[in-house]
């Protein structure tokens, strides 16, 4: 059984979701309770980040260096396009305030090592954010598979909600000093 702790936005807490397949951290098993639990993310500094502006540039460098894109075959019931980043278990009071100014993810406990998590991402609402916050601002060859991911996207628009196609927007070649 699988345990996902999820940042609910519309009632502005995290709750627990179970999937069958292996193990998940859950505020149960990190020996907290909502209330130290909230402490804990309240507590914790995310970097100074402008949420139209830097926090794509931010997101992005996180994708490339730590994370991963997955999209699976087109019409295929069985699975949903995923985004994920690992981190080392050190990160994980950051990555919970950092899901927590998302809006959405969830924390996934590396079952081979100790040292080591996930932070999770598959609704909708978050993959189709997560593509406006860093669409055009990619630097390495991973760009490929977000391409994929807006594929995936376009393909399935109506279910999406969307009323356009996504645009997708070229390798970011600007200078790092300008940034």
């Amino acid at each position: 059984m699988k345990n996902y702790l999820s940042y609910n936005s519309s009632s502005s807490d995290y709750e627990t979701t179970s999937f069958s397949t292996s193990s998940i951290i859950t505020s149960e098993n990190i020996n907290c309770t909502s209330t130290d639990f909230e402490e804990n993310l309240n507590n914790y500094q995310l970097p100074n980040l402008n949420l139209k502006g830097q926090l794509g540039y931010y997101l992005a460098g996180l994708i490339e260096s730590e994370g991963s894109i997955i999209v699976p075959k087109v019409n295929s019931k069985h699975n949903s396009p995923t985004v994920k980043i690992s981190f080392h278990i050190n990160d994980l009071e950051f990555s919970k305030k950092f899901i927590k100014t998302l809006g959405y993810g969830s924390i996934q406990m590396d079952t081979e090592s100790s040292n080591a998590f996930t932070v999770v991402i598959r609704s909708k609402y978050g993959l189709l954010d997560i593509i406006y916050l860093i669409n055009g601002k990619l630097r390495t060859p991973k760009i490929n598979k977000f391409y994929l991911l807006i594929d995936y996207i376009n393909k399935d628009i109506i279910n999406y909600k969307l009323k356009y196609f996504i645009e997708k927007l070229p390798l970011d070649k600007s200078s790092l000093a300008n940034k």
